[in-house]
């Protein structure tokens, strides 16, 4: 707390002496002989009295407090009807007068009287008093300010933990209140400092905290512990723990999850808010052992899913199944509605290898369409067909198909305009290894392939085949309906793997997005979210495995980089265990779903969660 300053003063005489304490002189520059205040003139800092001469006889002038010039009026200093102004020394003391009434100067508390003919103001700071009882100094009166002038706040110290802690005179008790300073929050964003008991993990910077938009910035906006992404390793849902699983896809529709994956046979599950995952026999609507399949949010339908997926029946006769699942309202059931069979293309005996399904909701007729590879006992096949088609188009009519054929991925680049990816080993182009291919189907009442099959992936882009195996496709579009394709790719060291990256929008052209490095790249995801491309896969290496996310964010110039966070997820296996696989699939206003399966020494556990992903600048 502030204190005033004393000061004595001695009066001696040849009688005696007597002691006089005046605290309210020094602090506000008169005293009780009618001086006129000293805070009509200027404030003038100080360290010692010799810094506060004001050049009048009349004043006595000090350092006071706060460092500040005061200066004393002293009215015995001047001539019989004068008095001590601070501001010009000694001055008349007023007009002519007859009695009391004369003097009146307007001010309540100065005290009006005529003396020997002359008019005489004295301030008296009695007739003053603040607003409030306590947390000022006193009142004073200064006739050049109109009169009564409320006193200066006292301050109160400050408390020891200065940064996250203020003191404030209580001005119904007279005490100080401590607070939370504005240090506390000092980018005023609503949370408080982590050292301050909050849980702001930046507080100098208000575009950070708890819950707070992740920008694609390097900053960990949202306070999770990852730049550029949200998510919690421990928020995630375990569907499923068995001896053996593999081949997990993941969907998501508003608050629930759909996922696909095989353990004995392939496996339908949905999983609610609470965590809650009710399994789904797809045998009940297909005979046959359910097989690859493919799982996608359904448009149509609240909360709702689509489905396709290969059964075999009788050991050798296969189809593709598509249906929609929807929770029931109780959620302890998943109803499934078969919606169309999709018969292999070649022959009864021909194997589905890999499909994928998206919905499109450019089409004038919205709804689902497929993609599907298949293999007979020589050659590789690819299909494709929509809901309102009664036969499944060949993609590779005209190309030499003599070789296996792999993994598909498709996607809508406009209004009934699509773009289909497929590996194959075509050993007329390829040189016996697997290579990426594309093809464009355009919709018409007939629908066509508006062009062939075209060898895409040369990771040296010189136009000459690579002898090296490229896997894995993902295709992906933004909504101008420029396409992008990402897939694995050998880049001719043995196991050295890299991601390739091209760029369909007009000419076809490659970036690679990492440096090969000694380790396996697999199980590898790419989505866009209408902003920005995002990348999930697997890395494994001789000791660990880890699911690693990146996201790729327009850089203004046509192309795509990094986001400044680089590696925005990357979950190592820990103990003795393993990642197998992951997947990953758009959620929705920026976010993603990803799933993945760990292999532990005796049990392996399929999860799923979601992971907010940063808003491109």
């Amino acid at each position: 707390m502030r204190f005033n300053w004393m000061i004595v003063f001695f009066v001696m005489s040849s009688v005696g002496c007597s002691l006089v304490l005046d605290t309210d002189v020094l602090q506000h520059g008169d005293n009780d002989e009618g001086s006129v205040d000293s805070d009509t003139t200027p404030v003038i800092e100080c360290q010692r009295d010799g810094e506060c001469d004001d050049g009048f006889a009349c004043t006595s002038d000090q350092c006071g407090a706060n460092n500040q010039c005061v200066h004393l009026a002293d009215n015995s200093l001047c001539g019989e009807f004068e008095y001590c102004a601070v501001a010009s020394g000694c001055t008349p003391t007023g007009a002519v007068c007859n009695s009391n009434d004369d003097c009146d100067d307007g001010v309540s508390c100065t005290i009006d009287s005529c003396e020997l003919g002359n008019c005489r103001n004295s301030i008296d700071h009695a007739l003053c008093s603040n607003s409030v009882p306590f947390c000022r100094e006193a009142a004073r009166c200064i006739p050049e300010a109109g009169g009564c002038v409320e006193g200066d706040v006292i301050l109160c110290d400050a408390p020891a933990d200065g940064i996250c802690l203020a003191a404030t005179c209580n001005e119904q008790t007279g005490g100080c209140d401590e607070h939370l300073s504005a240090g506390a929050d000092n980018d005023t964003d609503g949370s408080l400092d982590v050292q301050c008991g909050g849980d702001d993990c930046d507080d100098n910077n208000a575009d950070v905290f708890p819950q707070a938009p992740e920008f694609c910035s390097g900053d960990d906006n949202d306070c999770d512990g990852v730049a550029d992404a949200s998510f919690v390793l421990n928020d995630a849902v375990t569907v499923v723990e068995a001896s053996s699983l593999s081949r997990v896809r993941v969907a998501q529709s508003g608050a629930l999850y759909g996922v696909l994956y095989t353990s004995d046979v392939t496996h339908a599950a949905l999983v609610n808010a609470e965590g809650t995952v009710v399994d789904f026999d797809l045998t009940t609507l297909t005979a046959g052992t359910p097989a690859v399949g493919d799982i996608i949010s359904d448009p149509q339908v609240d909360g709702g899913f689509l489905v396709v997926w290969n059964s075999l029946a009788n050991g050798n006769v296969q189809s593709l199944s598509v249906a929609r699942l929807v929770f029931n309202d109780s959620f302890d059931a998943v109803n499934g509605t078969m919606l169309a069979t999709l018969d292999s293309q070649v022959n009864p005996q021909s194997t589905v290898v890999d499909c994928d399904i998206l919905y499109d909701s450019d089409r004038t007729d919205a709804g689902w369409t497929v993609a599907w590879t298949e293999m007979d006992a020589d050659d590789g096949y690819v299909f494709f067909q929509a809901h309102d088609m009664s036969n499944a188009l060949s993609i590779v009519d005209g190309l030499d198909v003599a070789g296996t054929v792999s993994t598909v991925s498709f996607a809508a680049v406009g209004a009934a305009d699509y773009l289909v990816n497929f590996a194959a080993d075509y050993t007329a182009t390829s040189g016996g290894d697997n290579e990426i291919y594309e093809a464009r189907v355009q919709y018409d009442t007939a629908f066509a392939v508006t062009a062939p099959a075209t060898l895409i992936s040369r990771m040296d882009d010189d136009g000459v085949d690579d002898s090296e195996p490229s896997l894995l496709p993902s295709v992906a579009a933004d909504s101008d309906g420029n396409w992008y394709t990402a897939y694995l790719d050998y880049s001719g060291f043995g196991s050295l793997r890299t991601i390739a990256l091209w760029d369909g929008t007009a000419q076809i052209r490659q970036e690679a997005l990492a440096t090969p490095v000694t380790h396996d790249i697999r199980s590898f995801t790419m989505t866009h979210d209408g902003e920005k491309l995002a990348l999930v896969y697997l890395v494994e290496n001789t000791t660990i495995t880890s699911i690693v996310l990146k996201q790729l964010v327009p850089t203004g110039a046509g192309g795509y980089d990094e986001a400044a966070g680089g590696a925005l997820i990357s979950i190592a296996a820990g103990g003795t265990g393993t990642y197998l696989e992951t997947h990953a699939a758009p959620a929705g206003d920026g976010a993603m779903t990803v799933g993945w399966i760990y292999q532990d020494t005796d049990i392996s556990r399929l999860q799923v969660s979601t992971v907010g992903t940063c808003i491109a600048q």
